[in-house]
């Protein structure tokens, strides 16, 4: 899915490379003389005329034909030199006087020789298996009571300053972790390994620094107004960086398409969790700080590992890094996305735990009840995410092969053709969600049935109920609006989905808010489901328009 979501294709590359994926053959020394061939002439347009074409097909006309030797790197300069041309569309009428003395073929990527159904169940489980490490904590605390960072038998005073933790750990990391994800993928897909790398590396320590410095403001702010006392905050501020580098980190497993080492990572944590608390004795604070510091170092080395396989495994003439600057302009938007979208998340939990018609002791105070509610909405989310995952692979796979199917001035036929189908998508998506809400419903009963009731007793009462469902449907709300996102993404209109998100933001904000403090707490997850609700149609509008002119945004985007 984050593949879909980071993909990049606007942006000329930011590379000066030498014409390195020529045969070298091509090109003469620099003492040849202007208009010398470097072998039989028509022999060497040949080869120019294969290399430049392989994978792509006859070219239709001379204008095509010089678009193949611009992006092949051949220049004006190199056309007079060793070619005897006066430039590039002279080259390209010459070679094309030959266009019809070779045979071509268009290359085609496996998977897009492979059946729908085959494609649509990989693609489904790849999604899947994206979404696992958050099924497995909410699995985890419903049969063994804890998980990497939480745990049934905390103290309401413990379960305060974790949960704060966590919440802000995800804000803190979502826009930085996009934008690794962003660029990272963009010029992954360029090919462009080592840059991949050098920038992947800037960012990430970008990253580190935002959340030193977020440590540091967390901990003047508490100094200044003392939020939590000193027990409270040291557990706010250790669960905080740990679980912030370690989303960071998880980030590049996202970048380079990794979700199954991810699980691996989330459930050899938990495990190690389970053996220092039960087999070992050791606190269960404790146990999770080991787990997730064993676990962030395991992450980290095989980040490096990987890092240093690409660029020893990587063969450059040279790359030129982009600017602070240039990074800037381009990315921005995308941080603001990630950044907004994680607050979209957290915003519920925040409001409704610092609210209450009794006394609270500290500012945030942790209730239960309500964490019940929604974790078990994010069950639903788990489906969705994974369908999310199937529509943007099948999209780009249609968009490729019907572009190539219809004429130019037949263009409304092709953007009709996506209408529909994204048309027809949304009503599927509906469906999906509504089953897979029906089936989440039914996941605390199989547990008791299991014998592990224990720890969700809690849930079987009206008001848990009631939030599980607002919650449910917001979810998948959300990832229909994710999916809207994407789209924008892969396409590069930021613009778009910042547009969706910014209104649906502030309405759960002021709907939660209002909700939650002139009622009860949980009427907070009001605002979350006319959130989604805002964002969905938002989304769903812009996403129309989108379809409604396909042709331009597809053309545009390369």
């Amino acid at each position: 899915m984050t593949s879909q979501l980071y993909q990049e294709q606007a942006p000329a590359p930011v590379l000066v490379f030498p014409v390195q994926d020529l045969d070298p053959g091509l090109l003469s020394s620099a003492e040849t003389p202007i208009g010398a061939p470097v072998g039989d002439a028509r022999e060497e347009d040949l080869r120019l005329l294969e290399q430049i074409t392989s994978g792509m097909g006859r070219p239709q006309d001379p204008w095509e034909m010089s678009a193949l030797l611009e992006t092949s790197g051949l220049r004006d300069l190199d056309a007079r030199r060793d070619w005897g041309e006066p430039d590039i569309f002279a080259l390209a009428k010459r070679l094309f006087e030959r266009v019809d003395e070779l045979s071509y073929q268009r290359s085609e990527k496996k998977e897009t020789r492979k059946t729908l159904a085959v494609r649509v169940v990989k693609n489904y489980l790849k999604g899947t298996v994206f979404a696992i490490p958050m099924l497995l904590q909410i699995v985890s605390m419903a049969v063994i009571g804890f998980g990497l960072w939480s745990y049934v038998n905390f103290s309401l005073r413990q379960a305060s300053a974790i949960s704060l933790g966590t919440l802000l750990a995800l804000a803190s990391t979502g826009g930085i972790s996009q934008v690794i994800g962003r660029k990272g993928i963009y010029f992954l897909k360029m090919e462009q390994q080592l840059l991949a790398v050098e920038v992947t590396k800037r960012l990430f320590l970008v990253g580190v620094l935002l959340i030193v410095w977020s440590g540091v403001l967390f901990s003047f702010l508490n100094a200044y107004f003392r939020l939590f006392p000193a027990d409270m905050y040291q557990l706010f501020i250790c669960y905080y960086v740990l679980l912030s580098l370690v989303f960071l980190s998880f980030a590049i497993f996202y970048m380079f398409e990794d979700f199954g080492t991810i699980a691996l990572l989330v459930l050899f944590g938990t495990v190690l969790t389970y053996l220092c608390f039960t087999v070992f004795r050791i606190g269960i604070v404790y146990s999770q700080y080991m787990s997730l510091s064993v676990m962030l170092l395991v992450s980290l080395a095989l980040i490096i590992l990987k890092l240093r396989l690409i660029k020893r495994h990587t063969r450059s003439e040279g790359h030129l890094l982009p600017g602070a600057a240039s990074l800037f302009y381009s990315l921005y938007p995308y941080f603001v996305f990630g950044t907004a979208y994680f607050l979209f998340i957290i915003m519920d939990r925040m409001l409704a735990w610092t609210a209450g018609r009794k006394f609270l002791p500290y500012f945030f105070w942790f209730n239960y009840p309500y964490e019940v509610g929604v974790d078990c909405a994010l069950i639903p989310l788990v489906f969705t995410l994974a369908l999310v995952e199937v529509f943007i692979y099948e999209l780009g796979i249609m968009a490729f092969s019907r572009i190539a199917q219809i004429p130019a001035p037949e263009v409304e036929d092709f953007n009709a053709y996506f209408l529909k189908l994204y048309r027809k998508s949304a009503v599927f998506f509906a469906v999906f969600g509504s089953c897979a809400i029906a089936i989440s419903l039914l996941f605390p009963y199989v547990i008791e049935s299991l014998g592990y009731g224990t720890y969700v007793a809690s849930f079987f009462t009206p008001i848990h109920l009631a939030i599980f469902l607002a919650a449910a449907v917001a979810y998948v709300l959300l990832s229909w609006s994710l999916l809207n996102c994407i789209t924008f993404f892969s396409y590069s209109r930021p613009e778009l989905a910042l547009k969706s998100l910014g209104p649906a933001l502030l309405t759960n904000f002021l709907v939660g808010y209002v909700c939650s403090r002139s009622f009860e707490y949980y009427y907070s997850v009001l605002g979350l489901l006319l959130g989604a609700i805002v964002f969905a149609v938002l989304s769903t509008v812009y996403g129309t328009r989108f379809f409604k002119k396909y042709d331009y945004y597809f053309y545009s985007a390369f």
